[in-house]
């Protein structure tokens, strides 16, 4: 992670540039919340595997309504990052997001990968590399606008369990949270009803430590 970071588009920052195969960019949208868009080259993280060159995904991160836990469990994964110096309101979203506290509002992939075209050297001139990312940009830009932004990360869901964008970034705080409105949902599915059995016997986790109380059979 470098402390420096070069301009991309407009108000857009570069935290990375391609290299090993990642591109990342982050704007704020508002005092401590920040959107970052983020294409891999699949290739360099797939191999042959990949069938599809780049993936891209936008993803917003809050740092007025993280949990402590998570910000203190993410700090501890940067291995010291930070040394001596007092970390930026950047740097610490930055962190979360390597780390995984983020809402993920979207996501999209271009580029069809052949065996002529595999080992290529990704390059961001390539049309599919600056569709994709103008397209992921434009899907960003729209999260600026405050109300429409609280709205999703409240609605968005973003996995089997119904967790909102919102609490995906909270880690085991919003487990628990998706987990509580399971056990009064009667419209709960057959797979959230054992996710929530799983937790309840199981009383630990790995992880996310100890499942609440008020979570156990």
């Amino acid at each position: 992670m470098a402390h420096s970071y070069k301009t991309f588009a407009r108000n857009w920052l570069t935290l990375a540039d391609g290299g090993s195969g990642s591109w990342l960019y982050a704007r704020e949208a508002a005092p401590g919340v920040w959107l970052f868009i983020e294409i891999l080259d699949l290739v360099e993280y797939m191999g042959n595997d990949a069938n599809v060159r780049w993936s891209a995904s936008v993803d917003v991160v809050d740092l007025t309504t993280v949990s402590p836990n998570t910000l203190v469990s993410a700090m501890e994964s940067c291995g010291g990052w930070f040394g001596e110096v007092d970390p930026t309101p950047l740097m610490l979203a930055e962190v979360l997001h390597s780390y995984g506290a983020k809402s993920p509002m979207w996501s999209g992939e271009a580029g069809i990968v052949s065996d002529r075209n595999r080992y290529d050297s990704p390059d961001e001139r390539h049309r599919p590399f600056r569709d994709l990312r103008a397209q992921a940009r434009r899907e960003a830009e729209a999260l600026l606008d405050a109300d429409y932004r609280d709205e999703v990360l409240d609605t968005r869901i973003v996995n089997a369990i119904g967790q909102t964008a919102r609490e995906y970034a909270n880690g085991s705080d919003g487990l628990w949270t998706a987990l509580r409105r399971i056990a009064t949902d009667p419209s709960a599915s057959v797979e959230q009803q054992i996710v929530l059995k799983m937790y309840a016997n199981a009383g630990q986790t790995l992880g996310c430590g100890p499942v609440p109380d008020d979570l156990r059979n």
